[in-house]
């Protein structure tokens, strides 16, 4: 089944199992033909200092798959675009395939310290937005390339042979703050955030994003079964809240990142919104997204109104076997036919 909606869900990271690197390589593998089986358009391949390089990840995802589009997490402190833009050449040119960017603006405070990155917060975005431009104007060019910016510059740069008009990737950006949202309307072609409930938004989120070609995405983890209260009973044993999740939440109400200080005052505000939108997954400290929650139909329908306020990216939220591969697929199956009735 094709959806009217791209699907990605999460490569998931080294650092989050306890395994041998071949059976690292075998995860990463089983989650990409299970994705692509099960009708997702990609997966987000995340990036720290302490995961493995997600261009390498995103090749190997390539070779044992058919149609999967690898979405790279990438930070600008971390390499330079016109890198970027070869790499991204050189995967279009050998594989016939192509990626998609996810770029952030920066890191952590340990690790934006860690590699000497002194660019300030709102030089961040002015930083992220040249980035893309340098990314955007090499993936399309078919001759040199010329760019002045306050961040980078190029003369005459002239990167051969020219990638396939197809194979030009799409930029996401994360669009809840303000700042972010302003690149995205600028430069990119999704904006991904971290949504609040429905209502809330398309008051604070779809509004101001209408006023661009834009597309909207949203970043959500999904626990559906065929009943809500069996649906219920898994999230609460996956999230169990402790008192480090709860400390970490009320902490990050000061977070300098826009999304993380607005996740946590919903956290704190409330645990379950329209019966199927719960935060109790944010407040465990052990996801960083909302979470919906209930019986296939209940979250199909709230997913529709997500799409019917402008929503074509999905990222769901992971990672999962192939049990939760199977509950979702009926989700969306579901929403599907809730959009065509």
């Amino acid at each position: 089944m094709l959806y009217p909606f791209s699907l990605y869900c999460l490569i998931p990271g080294i650092d989050r199992f306890s395994l041998l690197p071949h059976e690292y390589l075998s995860k990463v593998i089983e989650t990409a033909q299970m994705s692509e089986r099960y009708h997702y358009t990609g997966a987000l391949i995340h990036y720290n200092h302490l995961t493995l390089s997600p261009w390498i990840i995103a090749t190997t995802v390539i070779e044992h798959t058919s149609s999967h589009v690898p979405l790279i997490a990438l930070q600008p402190a971390t390499m330079p675009p016109f890198t970027v833009a070869k790499i991204v050449q050189s995967i279009g040119i050998m594989y016939g395939r192509k990626v998609a960017l996810n770029v952030v603006a920066g890191a952590s405070k340990n690790e934006v310290g860690q590699i000497d990155d002194i660019v300030d917060h709102d030089q961040r975005y002015e930083r992220m937005r040249e980035y893309i431009e340098v990314i955007r104007m090499l993936s399309v060019a078919d001759g040199p390339v010329t760019y002045h910016g306050n961040f980078y510059n190029l003369r005459s740069l002239d990167m051969k042979p020219a990638l396939p008009a197809g194979l030009v990737p799409s930029i996401f950006v994360a669009g809840s703050s303000t700042a972010g949202a302003q690149v995205a309307l600028n430069v990119a072609d999704v904006a991904v955030t971290h949504p609040q409930p429905v209502g809330l938004f398309n008051q604070q989120i779809v509004s101001p994003l209408t006023r661009g070609n834009v597309n909207i995405g949203i970043r959500v983890g999904i626990v559906a079964r065929s009943e809500a209260s069996q649906a219920w009973e898994e999230a609460r044993a996956r999230f169990p809240l402790t008192r480090i999740g709860n400390v970490r939440t009320i902490q990050q109400r000061s977070s300098d990142s826009q999304w993380i200080k607005d996740l946590a005052q919903l956290a704190l505000k409330g645990e379950i919104y329209d019966n199927v939108f719960w935060m109790g997954a944010y407040h465990s400290g052990k996801a960083n997204c909302p979470y919906l929650v209930g019986a296939y139909d209940q979250i199909a329908q709230y997913i529709a109104q997500y799409i019917k306020l402008g929503v074509r990216e999905i990222l769901v939220d992971g990672p999962f076997g192939e049990d939760e591969f199977i509950h979702t697929d009926e989700v969306f199956q579901r929403v599907v036919y809730d959009m065509k009735n």
